[in-house]
This record gives structure tokens, sequence and C-alpha cells, in this order.
């Protein structure tokens, strides 16, 4: 013997809060890269907004005005499907936590 207690199931635990401690991070990560992302369209928006309309930008501006608005619109859902993945591992590692107390990994 090692001198070391073993106790499987919170060693089981801990390796799956462990495991979908991953995902969640990268999760949050995309999240505020979509919110920079969206942002960003925001601001060209803005940007297009003001520029003056003329006979020869009218269709550009149409067209680039379109464009930030689906970029915008999917920026948006980016950030909803990502904090629903987030709410998502959250949920699963409370319920482990709740089953196995030991497993809490911020000790």
């Amino acid at each position: 013997m090692n001198g070391k207690l073993e106790f499987p199931e919170v060693e089981v635990a801990v390796s799956e809060v462990s495991r979908l401690l991953e995902p969640k991070t990268e999760s949050e990560a995309q999240i505020a890269t979509s919110l920079r992302g969206l942002a960003e369209a925001k601001e060209k928006l803005v940007a297009l907004r003001a520029e003056a309309r003329t006979n020869e930008n009218a269709e550009y501006l149409k067209a680039a005005k379109k464009a930030w608005r689906a970029s915008i619109k999917a920026h948006e859902l980016s950030i909803v499907a990502f904090r629903g993945d987030t709410v998502s591992y959250d949920a699963e590692i409370d319920a482990i936590i709740k089953r196995v107390p030991e497993a809490r990994q911020d000790n």
C-alpha cells in the first residue's frame, strides 16, 4: 500500500468535473470572442450609417449594411449558443458536486 487512501467515487467525480471544465472554458472564450466581434460589427454598421450616400456608393452601402447586420445577428446567435453550452456544463458540474461534494475543485 502506498499510504494514500483511495476513494474511487471521488476520483471518478473529480475526473468528470475536470473533463467538463475544459469545454466550459472554451465556451467562455468563444463568448468573449463573439462579444468582441459583435462590438466590431456594430461599430462598422454605425460608421456605414454615418457615411454620405452618393450615386457611386449607394449599392455598396446597401450591401455592406446588410452584411454587417447579418454579422451582428450571427454573433448574437453564437453568444446565445455558447451561453447555453456554459449553462449546461455548469448544471452537469453542479450535479456531480451534489452527488460527490469532495469533487469540488475550488479548494
